[in-house]
């Protein structure tokens, strides 16, 4: 998933969430949206479950494509994830690359070296993006993000429920810009079959093309995502992804 994907996204939903509050709903005004997001969240395996785990790991597989349909690049990555640290690595042109967050830093190592400045953007970034797909439905607890239900729509072929998603980076420092995000969820399973994000240059569509139940959770299977234009017509695939060999450990 390129960089355009991190908005409002909290590492710490990875796996401590909102064990510490009493009621991680009680701040979403909207009752309809609050709804769909409970339920949501437990077609997931439930929040208790969600912030228990002690590791999680997978292989990741991803493709980005120009408009030409060109692609521009091709990875394999490992990811392992525990409370204390998100670390993942790949080969590139020989070359081992790894991408670490842990104790508050991102840094980036290439063949055992450090890979520019620590805690630079783009390193931040690119973790960032990677664990954004893994929070869903889990991010959508951020309490300073607008959430407001739309009704519903045919979202991918299904019926869904359409909730709307505001970030304000003006007034919250990890909200890194001002896009709005509709997030679909299927009427019947309530888990997500996707969701549009209106960037500042771009609009973007991901699909959530299938799943992975292991250690009780509901995990990402494949995923595609598209360029779009304003009526939501796709103008080109922009990337394909593929997550496998899951271990959780509760």
């Amino acid at each position: 998933m390129h960089n355009s994907y991190i908005t409002a996204i909290l590492l710490v939903f990875l796996f401590i969430g909102c064990a510490t509050v009493k009621d991680p709903y009680a701040h979403i005004t909207d009752a309809k949206a609050q709804s769909i997001i409970k339920q949501s969240i437990n077609a997931y395996g439930g929040l208790a479950k969600w912030n228990s785990k002690q590791y999680l790991g997978f292989k990741k597989w991803y493709a980005l494509y120009d408009e030409t349909g060109a692609e521009e690049v091709n990875v394999n990555q490992v990811h392992h994830y525990t409370p204390d640290k998100i670390y993942m690595t790949w080969q590139d042109n020989g070359q081992k690359i790894e991408q670490i967050h842990t104790a508050g830093s991102f840094k980036k190592l290439r063949d055992g070296t450090m890979d520019g400045e620590l805690n630079a953007t783009p390193v931040k970034n690119s973790i960032l993006a990677a664990t954004f797909v893994m929070n869903v439905p889990f991010n959508l607890l951020d309490e300073t993000a607008t959430i407001n239900y739309e009704g519903m729509e045919k979202f991918n072929g299904k019926d869904a429920h359409v909730l709307r998603v505001e970030y304000f980076p003006e007034t919250h420092a990890h909200h890194t810009t001002k896009d709005i995000w509709w997030h679909y969820f299927d009427t019947e399973t309530m888990l997500s079959t996707g969701y549009k994000v209106k960037h500042l240059d771009h609009i973007s569509l991901v699909l959530n093309d299938s799943f992975i139940r292991e250690g009780g959770l509901v995990l990402p299977g494949k995923r595609t995502s598209y360029r779009v234009k304003l009526n939501g017509e796709k103008e080109y695939l922009r990337a394909a992804y593929e997550y496998s060999d899951y271990k959780v450990d509760l």
